[in-house]
């Protein structure tokens, strides 16, 4: 444990795309400076300003198809520093990366001056790796007013408001080129220090390398508002003064990150994100969210479920667990297709013994997208496994799979389902369970879901 992190500084700025979304809230700065007080200090904070996550964020709205402001607090500190921190939103339906967060700082006017006074600006890059689902990233923006001169003794001018510009980053169809895997370990809390550490393990599965490897913890308070981001480069142990080494195929790396404990005291929930970029393709930025779960397996289907996980399409079965090998039943079924469509939208009451279920709404949901028709009557069969050939209805309507294909194993002939098992077999989301069979009646495990969801569904 030897890292306290480094809260995320500013970065150079990329070139500003076009359509900047502006949102702005004007507040009186809480009054008062605390003696002593720096940005390290957690408890020493007023708050300057905020947004709160709404619909229109703030007093800007956002348009379906873009990036906009999630939420954002302002704080200042005893010595003038400011802070902002926050989130993005990824409306879009493609991929966002490098989204440039400016903040504008302004001043009460004074004198003459007609009205309030910028004192300069200060902005982040964030990185989004989600899809239109809600993805979203952190910012933090820090800023040090310039000094008032009329003051005695001189201190920073104190910050009235601030103003947050977003541009639209750059966005892709391609899928970031397979995500780092992220095993969080136990916190452990050093008193003396008066520090936290969020320590973990970072492997690269993929093929190839990964340049500037790093992860990034985020702590959120209670209400969800980001609080601190900090950052760590992942380096080989051991250390070579100097060397940043790429991140090789199949090579693991470790985090220790510190939180000093005035923050962590209020701190909700932390995320881990992993990034770095292809060594062989330095255009390509590899992300992962730690999303994932302490009962995967360490092979089968473990990429397959993290996806899962990264997509926001599963919250795991409780206490931190997926339950790999539990066979999927019919209602949760329903929320993996609603989640991995985007339905959100209610739905009227399709089915009669599904009331009160926690998957209700999403059963309805799919049902009104014509995914489903029920098990017969006025009836879903909510609690009922999934069987292979029901699944494969499933994601074919799901991905809207139409027309003959061939007949692809010799296990099915004569089921309702046939037609569309072709179908996903044709697509790739399925090879069968072993040389020409499908296995038609057999359950399937929430492993093997999140196989044929990502098969189905990723970009």
């Amino acid at each position: 444990m030897t890292d306290h992190g480094r809260r995320r500084q500013r970065r150079p700025a990329l070139a500003i795309l076009s359509a900047m979304l502006i949102a702005g809230l004007t507040l009186p700065a809480v009054a008062g400076f605390v003696a002593a007080a720096g940005p390290s200090d957690r408890a020493n904070r007023d708050v300057v300003a905020t947004f709160g996550p709404a619909s229109s964020f703030g007093t800007a709205a956002v348009a379906p198809g873009t990036v906009g402001v999630k939420s954002s607090v302002g704080y200042q500190y005893g010595d003038g520093s400011t802070a902002v921190v926050g989130e993005i939103l990824n409306l879009r339906t493609l991929r966002t990366r490098n989204v440039t967060v400016s903040v504008t700082y302004f001043r009460a006017a004074q004198g003459i001056e007609p009205g309030p006074v910028e004192l300069g600006t200060a902005s982040d890059i964030v990185l989004l790796a989600q899809t239109s689902r809600g993805g979203d990233g952190p910012f933090v923006v820090l800023f040090t007013p310039e000094i008032d001169p009329a003051s005695d003794p001189p201190v920073p001018y104190a910050v009235l408001n601030y103003l947050i510009e977003v541009d639209g980053g750059a966005a892709t169809t391609a899928v970031v080129g397979g995500a780092l895997d992220i095993v969080e370990g136990p916190q452990v809390v050093v008193t003396d220090l008066r520090l936290r550490y969020y320590e973990g393990t970072i492997t690269n599965p993929n093929a190839f390398s990964v340049s500037a490897p790093s992860a990034m913890l985020t702590v959120y308070d209670a209400a969800g508002n980001v609080l601190e981001v900090f950052d760590h480069d992942l380096l080989p142990d051991p250390i070579v003064p100097g060397e940043s080494p790429p991140m090789l195929s199949g090579e693991s790396r470790t985090y220790s990150i510190g939180v000093d404990t005035d923050l962590d005291a209020t701190t909700a929930r932390s995320t881990v994100l992993a990034e770095g970029d292809r060594t062989d393709q330095p255009t390509v930025y590899i992300t992962s969210w730690a999303n994932y779960f302490d009962d995967l397996p360490l092979e089968t289907f473990r990429r397959d479920i993290i996806w899962l996980a990264e997509q926001r399409i599963t919250g795991g079965c409780g206490n931190g667990k997926y339950c790999p090998l539990r066979d999927v039943r019919r209602d949760e079924m329903a929320s993996f297709l609603a989640r991995a469509i985007g339905l959100t939208e209610p739905a009227p009451n399709a089915f009669s013994d599904d009331n009160g279920n926690t998957h209700e709404a999403n059963i309805n949901r799919i049902a009104q997208a014509g995914i489903t028709g029920g098990c017969g009557g006025t009836k879903y069969c909510p609690a009922s496994k999934v069987k292979r050939d029901q699944m494969a209805s499933f994601l074919a309507r799901a991905v809207g799979l139409t027309g003959a294909a061939p007949n692809a194993f010799s296990d099915d002939n004569g089921n309702t389902h046939e037609g569309n098992i072709n179908r996903i077999a044709q697509a790739g989301i399925t090879g069968g369970c072993g040389g020409t069979k499908y296995c038609p009646s057999v359950n399937v495990t929430r492993g093997q879901m999140a196989a044929f969801l990502r098969r189905a569904f990723q970009e």
